[in-house]
């Protein structure tokens, strides 16, 4: 597999992405965590976290799925069309039950609760254009994602920034969360239809179930890997309170920026990938080896670098109010090598039919992580909910592959990769 122009412009691009949202991603987190206080931002962090779980079981575990479809399919109208319409439907069933949720579960709440809740509500059904990112995945061309995306974020940090200079409430902040998604959906179906003047957005019904067939697996196992990433959040909100909570999500935040990471390797390289497993496995199996190893090397480089500096990371930016912070963000770094292999595998598993198994996977993850944050954050607080969280990672994303034969050759290239010196 060559590095032909495409692909290493499409990597230059989705590292553009990252460079510019990890800055203005970090520059907002601090801006808001400090002017917001650290209880209020624990609250905004726990609403955030019960919205990550629904905006995922939304968009009904089609991530992959559409673009291994485009991939094998021709008929890429009713492939998007289709999905687009299931995601709406999923979008308006979720938010039902949520506002539900608001409704009747919110007498122990903090009294912004509902008013944070309903302005950060209609980012669900946004969530639902991200089919037109698949598009530009698949045809590698995601200079339009990032132009969209980091664009909307600019203008998004230039008007928070004025309303933080200004002192208004910190609810425009959350409104203008909302404006930026706007942003980012117009233009992502600008760019698309630019591509594609003639092209015609179909709902098929065949199109629909065959889809839904193929990704009902993902949509339990996304939300038990995302329930699993985000229950230690959710579990200090309800056990150790919102000011606790906000400390915490501090550190949780400067590790998902790195998030990022993966997603760029993955995204280029997944499309040419699944047409090399078709022709020759030898050469599939040796190029996800050099993505496992990529990965944990940056994973590593990661940690130390947080080991080192995490105390000057959130005394002089977030500010001494969140000093707590310091010791999750040590030990929450670890979590970036093994989502980093969970990332890279979890496409493996899509393009060998194995999505069942993913489910099997991310409950392993999810049971861990709730068994052992009941047992640590009553008695060792924040850093009972990191070390659980850790654990978890471990458990499902490395240790669950060798119990399945079919997918132990996950488990031992994973292992190569965690021997740095063999990387």
């Amino acid at each position: 597999m060559k590095l032909g122009n495409r692909y290493l412009k499409n990597i230059i691009w989705l590292a553009f992405d990252v460079f510019i949202k990890f800055f203005l991603t970090f520059g907002m987190s601090v801006l808001i965590a400090r002017y917001m206080g650290v209880e209020d931002f624990g609250l905004y962090s726990y609403l955030l976290s019960i919205f990550a779980i629904c905006i995922l079981v939304s968009a009904l575990g089609m991530n992959g799925i559409i673009v291994k479809e485009l991939v094998h399919q021709s008929n890429h109208n009713e492939i998007l069309g289709s999905a687009l319409f299931l995601q709406r439907v999923g979008a308006f069933l979720i938010s039902i039950f949520l506002v539900i949720w608001a409704v009747f579960f919110s007498e122990n709440k903090p009294d912004d609760f509902l008013w944070i809740f309903f302005l950060i509500l209609p980012t669900i059904f946004l969530q639902s254009s991200n089919i037109y990112r698949y598009w530009f995945e698949f045809k590698v061309l995601s200079k339009y994602s990032v132009i969209s995306q980091d664009l909307s974020l600019l203008i998004g940090a230039i008007l928070k920034v004025a309303v933080i200079y200004f002192e208004y409430s910190y609810f425009y902040i959350l409104a203008l969360t909302l404006v930026e998604q706007l942003i980012f959906v117009r233009m992502l179906k600008y760019f698309f239809k630019k591509n594609n003047y003639d092209y015609k957005l179909a709902i098929n019904k065949d199109t629909c179930f065959d889809l839904l067939s193929k990704s009902w697996p993902l949509i339990i196992s996304g939300l038990a890997f995302v329930l699993y990433i985000k229950i230690d959040q959710i579990m200090i909100g309800e056990l150790l309170g919102m000011k606790q909570l906000g400390i915490f999500s501090v550190a949780v935040k400067l590790i998902e920026l790195c998030f990022f990471i993966p997603t760029i390797l993955v995204s280029t390289f997944f499309p040419v990938l699944v047409k090399i497993s078709t022709n020759s496995e030898g050469l599939y199996n040796h190029k996800m080896q050099l993505l496992y190893d990529v990965t944990v090397l940056i994973g590593i480089f990661i940690f130390f670098f947080n080991l080192i500096f995490a105390e000057y990371i959130i005394f002089y930016s977030f500010g001494e109010d969140y000093i707590g912070a310091v010791d999750q963000l040590k030990i929450y770094s670890l979590v970036c090598i093994f989502y980093f292999l969970s990332v890279v595998s979890g496409r493996w598993y899509i393009n060998a039919g194995l999505q069942k198994i993913a489910i099997f996977r991310n409950i392993v993850g999810l049971i861990v992580a709730v068994v052992l944050n009941f047992i640590l954050i009553p008695g060792m607080g924040l850093t009972g909910a990191s070390v659980s969280t850790v654990i978890a990672y471990i458990f499902s994303s490395y240790i669950f592959d060798f119990f399945d034969k079919r997918t132990r050759v996950v488990f031992y290239q994973k292992t190569r990769s965690l021997w740095v010196f063999g990387s």
